[in-house]
């Protein structure tokens, strides 16, 4: 595995557990699942960020209904 895919994974792994520390910062009156919402909405901008900027973003083979199914089980 290169030094990369390691850094990845230990980065994924730090922040596997922010929802519990966010929620425990937010405001009293926040709910859970804003929070949860909104961490999705930064983790999917984020990876998007990353795949423009390496240049992979390739639209020819994309998968649509596999797509239109992630974000509404998202939603959901």
């Amino acid at each position: 595995m290169g030094k990369m895919a390691s850094f990845l994974i230990l980065l994924a792994a730090m922040l596997w557990g922010t929802t519990g520390t966010t929620q425990a910062l937010a405001p009293e009156n926040a709910h859970p699942i804003a929070i949860g919402a909104t961490r999705l909405a930064v983790g999917g901008l984020f990876l998007l960020i990353i795949v423009l900027v390496r240049g992979k973003l390739n639209f020819v083979n994309w998968p649509i209904k596999a797509t239109i199914f992630a974000s509404l089980s998202m939603a959901l």
